[in-house]
């Protein structure tokens, strides 16, 4: 007779059942054969359960069944991670301009956050406007691996304590609505306010801060999530402290608004002329907000606006952080500044 499983919410009096279950080999079964996580499995008689409530026999709303003969193998490469990111998390809304502002509600991928997908690399460097929703799309894909993908180690690093614990809460809220969705329960043995870890799994997702020059160099790390870099004190010990610990076919994403000229900015030309080995991808703020959007932002912000909005990477440098010369006068001269002009004279191009 087959066993049918259904989901349980894990609190103590199920701890022994699910350890036990764990060392059968028919758990064992379902992990190695269907290759994905299946939570939470407590055996149970082959008729559903029913409870009785007012006298009346009511079914449980969902029985779920392993089902070995459709193996379904976890492969990040190949994965859809944009379908399933869409189907089984929720965001907070914080959209300036949103029917649902502050309201949670279903991730659906924007313009920026669906071409980013498209043109993700393992080693990436993302300069942006504000607010268009990278790192959120990021710590999705890095939920995605620590629910499925055995023995990741997924790690954020932010530019402060503040934004750390936004970033970390926001993947608190992924695994949340996965489970309300799914109607099931993910065993994290630790939840803290800086460490998630799935025993089934054996996957573990931790957040520091750039302050700690040190924090994530002395483990191995699968996907490396460097958030707002620009604004990092010692840009340079991150990568060869945690930035080195990414494995061979790892991850390392680094994002951030420009902050003027300093070791990001450097970075950044490093990658243009093709000596650190990292795509960049540059985010104009036409391609996701509208001109009704941008050109009253402009009117608020005045000199500042290009700062926080810019249209090409240029204009994000020299119109942040401190300058010697004067930004005005050099952003008039970037405005009347056009591309030489190419003459094809025989072989030789002048």
């Amino acid at each position: 007779m087959k066993e049918k499983y259904i989901p349980r919410k894990i609190d103590g009096k199920f701890q022994k059942i699910l350890h036990d279950w764990k060392e059968k080999k028919q758990q064992e079964k379902i992990i190695d054969d269907i290759g994905v996580y299946v939570p939470n499995p407590v055996p149970v008689k082959e008729e559903p359960v029913k409870h009785t409530k007012a006298g009346k026999v009511i079914q449980p709303k969902e029985t779920i069944k392993a089902n070995t003969d459709n193996k379904l193998e976890f492969n990040y490469q190949k994965f859809n991670y944009l379908t399933f990111i869409e189907n089984n998390f929720k965001i907070f809304d914080n959209r300036e301009v949103s029917n649902t502002k502050g309201q949670y509600v279903p991730f659906k991928l924007n313009a920026p956050q669906k071409s980013f997908y498209n043109d993700i690399y393992n080693k990436v460097v993302v300069l942006k406007s504000r607010k268009e929703g990278f790192s959120s799309l990021i710590d999705a894909i890095f939920t995605v691996d620590f629910l499925f993908r055995q023995n990741s180690r997924n790690v954020i690093v932010a530019d402060n304590e503040d934004n750390a614990s936004v970033l970390l809460e926001r993947v608190k809220i992924y695994i949340a609505s996965y489970e309300e969705i799914n109607r099931i329960k993910v065993p994290l043995k630790y939840n803290s306010r800086n460490e998630l870890f799935c025993e089934v799994m054996n996957t573990k997702f931790k957040i520091g801060t750039a302050e700690n020059i040190d924090f994530g160099r002395s483990t191995d790390i699968t996907n490396l999530h460097l958030s707002e870099v620009a604004f990092y004190g010692h840009l340079k010990q991150i990568l060869a402290g945690a930035g080195q610990a990414v494995v061979q076919d790892g991850r390392c994403i680094l994002e951030t608004t420009a902050n003027g000229f300093n070791d990001f900015k450097k970075f950044w030309t490093d990658s243009h002329i093709h000596i650190n080995g990292f795509k960049k991808l540059f985010y104009k703020a036409s391609d996701f907000y509208s001109k009704e959007f941008l050109s009253q932002k402009k009117k608020e912000l005045g000199e500042l606006f290009p700062q926080e909005y810019p249209e090409n990477d240029i204009e994000a440098f020299v119109t942040s952080g401190s300058c010697y010369f004067d930004k005005q006068a050099l952003q008039h001269l970037l405005s009347i500044s056009r591309k030489p002009a190419i003459y094809n004279l025989g072989n030789l191009n002048v």
